[in-house]
């Protein structure tokens, strides 16, 4: 019996924010007007799934440092495009459709919040206010609600050090491989990926 109460409050601790989450999300993601980073960063896929090249078409670049990225995408590591692109190919292209791929992050960010803070706490009151807070802060909201690629290197960075601190008690070569994988995966979406080796460096 107790067991199940603790798994109840377990799960209660994770699923509010997780709804508040989703909630003021979706909200926004309806609500919000366009900006020039969405359809910038959206052009390449786009133009993958259509045309078959991974050009950005929408910024016009003659004559500027970024002259060729009609033809070639090289601003910005791929991997972003590539997911945007996958889930663009599934749910048809649309504004809506590239901020909701940014509401998967933010889930996939949360979970991986919940599983750090388990790991260094058990205090389930901690737990519940930290992931509450993440889940109301403006930053993190529209970061969840925009078609920028901001969200996807954080959730990589957040799984790179959930699972290293979940496995490197069990075996410590694995949790090295596996950590140093996702924060790679984190680099190769944003640049700014290499905060997130800062983080796991220190960890």
């Amino acid at each position: 019996m107790i067991t199940i109460k603790g798994n109840k409050r377990n799960f209660l601790v994770f699923i509010i924010p997780i709804l508040i989450l989703i909630v003021l999300t979706i909200g926004l993601i309806y609500t919000r007007a366009p900006w020039s980073d969405e359809s910038w960063l959206a052009s390449s896929a786009v133009n993958l799934i259509r045309n078959g090249f991974m050009g950005n078409t929408n910024i016009i670049a003659d004559g500027t440092w970024l002259e060729g990225i009609n033809q070639y995408t090289f601003w910005q590591p791929p991997l972003y495009f590539l997911a945007e692109a996958a889930f663009l190919k599934v749910f048809d292209v649309g504004l809506f459709q590239v901020r909701f791929l940014n509401l998967f992050w933010a889930l996939i960010s949360i979970g991986a919040i919940y599983y750090i803070l388990r790991k260094i706490t058990n205090n389930k009151i901690i737990i519940f206010l930290s992931l509450l807070v993440l889940s109301v802060d403006k930053n993190f909201l529209e970061a969840s609600s925009g078609g920028r690629m901001d969200l996807m290197a954080v959730s990589f960075s957040l799984i790179s050090y959930a699972v290293y601190l979940n496995i490197r008690e069990k075996n410590l070569s694995m949790a090295i491989f596996l950590g140093n994988l996702f924060v790679c995966l984190s680099g190769l979406t944003h640049g700014n990926g290499i905060l997130g080796f800062c983080g796991l460096l220190f960890i």
